[in-house]
């Protein structure tokens, strides 16, 4: 697998359009509506390969239920849940780099170092 450069989120400029009194309900309601859109394709892409493994008698889908990850898998299942995580959160971290003058926000892996060493 070729490694990728890094993507830079593109995030809009200017003010942004605001539907309800508090802005924070905007916030939250963008984070709502990716992770339905989220949601959707994966689970709409689930469904089809479920399908067409079994069809095809590669693999019964009860043998997903059953299936013990190694750990390298759990390891890039973490990292894939932690750039899926920043995709979703974009719109907070927005909000908070707006509220705190441009400061960086921490990573996801900086807060859950935190909350594992009870640091909060």
């Amino acid at each position: 697998m070729s490694e990728q450069p890094p993507r830079i989120p593109r995030v809009a400029k200017g003010e942004r359009p605001q539907n309800f009194s508090d802005p924070a309900i905007d916030t939250l309601l963008g984070v709502v509506m990716s992770l339905v859109a989220e949601l959707s394709v994966t689970r709409d892409r689930l469904e089809t390969l479920e399908r067409l493994l079994e069809s095809r008698g590669v693999l019964a889908r009860e043998a997903i239920e059953a299936h013990e990850m190694t750990a390298a898998e759990k390891a890039e299942r973490a990292a894939g849940r932690a750039q899926y995580l920043e995709r979703v959160l974009r719109a907070v971290r927005a909000e908070f780099e707006d509220l705190s003058g441009g400061r960086q926000a921490r990573t996801v892996e900086e807060i859950t170092a935190d909350l594992a060493a009870r640091k909060f």
